[in-house]
């Protein structure tokens, strides 16, 4: 097994100013959020594992691994990989896509899973509202899907949209 360096760069000065590593198969699996005290969670789409890294202390101070990855995971196609993963404001709660169907909610602070959403549908992309009520996706086929994040029932659908990512800019907030 490979391992992958995730690296924190102080921008103005374009100076690197810490790193963490943790091994992986492939990395065009892996999606990182920032979250507060200069760490990273960063998500293993391949083997299901969700780690927290601070890159300043070059520590991995937790790992979690999440029901859903039995499935073979093919690598993403050029231009179809999605934001598999969205975290709530608060940095509570982390949602992510699984290859076997559904997204898992997952309890942050305490590592566990609390919540499986439509297990029988497979996304392309995740964001979360900026209350945490609602998750946006996009499925397999390219349909536009708007989820109570609570219980997953679907509030809005759009077919045939075209789409394969969506973008949060606001971080839930």
């Amino acid at each position: 097994m490979r391992s992958t360096v995730v690296g924190r760069v102080d921008v103005p000065s374009l100076q690197t100013v810490g790193s963490g590593r943790f091994p992986t198969d492939d990395v065009t699996f892996i999606q990182l959020i920032p979250i507060s005290g200069g760490r990273v969670l960063a998500y293993d789409g391949s083997s299901g594992r969700i780690r927290e890294i601070d890159p300043g202390r070059g520590q991995l101070l937790s790992a979690t691994d999440l029901p859903g990855h039995q499935l073979p995971v093919n690598p993403p196609s050029p231009g179809a990989r999605g934001h598999t993963i969205t975290l709530s404001a608060d940095e509570q709660t982390l949602y992510a896509v699984v290859p076997d169907g559904g997204i898992i909610g997952l309890d942050v602070p305490r590592g566990q899973v609390f919540r499986r959403l439509t297990p029988d549908k497979h996304y392309l992309a995740i964001a979360l509202s900026s209350d945490g009520t609602m998750l946006y996706t996009v499925e397999l086929g390219g349909a536009y899907v708007v989820l109570d994040a609570t219980t997953g029932t679907e509030l809005l659908r759009r077919n045939g949209t075209g789409l394969s990512d969506l973008l949060q800019v606001n971080m839930g907030q």
